[in-house]
């Protein structure tokens, strides 16, 4: 679901997790470029344990559906009980997450990758 640049996107269902996020391109990138949801990677071994992978989603061009490495935000629900750590797998590998208080239950990350799937550990 679209709103001025502001797509929502439902991961994998998770006992006890909401896993819709919604990423925010911001008005300056609304009319080129457009985010999908795509499908998610299997958990990946990390240290003693394991990244759960709950989404995946990519910022793409309209015009041509090529990923867009452009800045947004991305909005989801506080990190489960136990859940410590927020990942994304860019191409280049495993990177974690810095999230800032979002209110209401959430929190929020700045990214600037086109195909990030998002995970939490352990």
């Amino acid at each position: 679901m679209e709103s001025r640049g502001k797509f929502k996107i439902k991961g994998k269902k998770m006992p006890g997790y909401d896993t819709e996020i919604e990423v925010d391109l911001g008005d300056q990138h609304a009319e080129h470029y457009e985010v999908t949801d795509k499908p998610i990677p299997d958990p990946t071994p990390y240290e003693k344990g394991t990244i759960t992978w709950f989404v995946a989603f990519a910022v793409r061009e309209k015009s041509n559906g090529a990923y867009a490495d452009i800045p947004y935000t991305v909005t989801l629900n506080k990190l489960p009980k136990g859940k410590t750590k927020l990942f994304a797998l860019l191409p280049t590998g495993i990177m974690q997450l810095k999230a800032k208080a979002g209110g209401s239950g959430k929190i929020k990350v700045e990214l600037a990758v086109g195909d990030p799937p998002m995970g939490f550990y352990p």
